[in-house]
């Protein structure tokens, strides 16, 4: 079982320190879950564009709320692979995450991202 250490942001990229086991993967199904949480109007939509679609946090302007979750598999570090869960912050999608929900959001989770607000 791997053990995640350190997570930084460093000038528009992030990385992923791991001790433990050998972290290649090729395909998405070996994708390491991340989880990116917090409440609405948080940035979690932009930061995800700033770090792993290269926007200028000026473009993050036209970004809209997300509805529900938006899922996406990417490739990082070389081979590892991230299925990344951009999380939608309004009231309603918070509750039903850790209610109704909790078992599909939460299983094979390696990472979660809250993020507390915008700068």
């Amino acid at each position: 079982q791997s053990t995640w250490g350190h997570i930084s942001l460093r000038k528009r990229s992030l990385r992923l320190l791991h001790s433990g086991k050998n972290t290649r993967m090729s395909h998405p199904s070996a994708a390491k879950k991340v989880l990116l949480m917090g409440r609405a109007g948080a940035g979690k939509t932009s930061m995800r564009s700033i770090i792993f679609a290269n926007y200028l946090a000026r473009d993050t302007k036209r970004l809209t709320a997300t509805n529900h979750i938006e899922q996406s598999h990417l490739r990082f570090l070389g081979n590892m692979v991230l299925s990344l869960w951009d999380c939608g912050g309004q009231d309603t999608f918070m509750e039903n995450y850790f209610e109704s929900q909790r078992e599909h959001i939460f299983r094979s989770c390696e990472v979660l991202i809250y993020v507390l607000g915008q700068a």
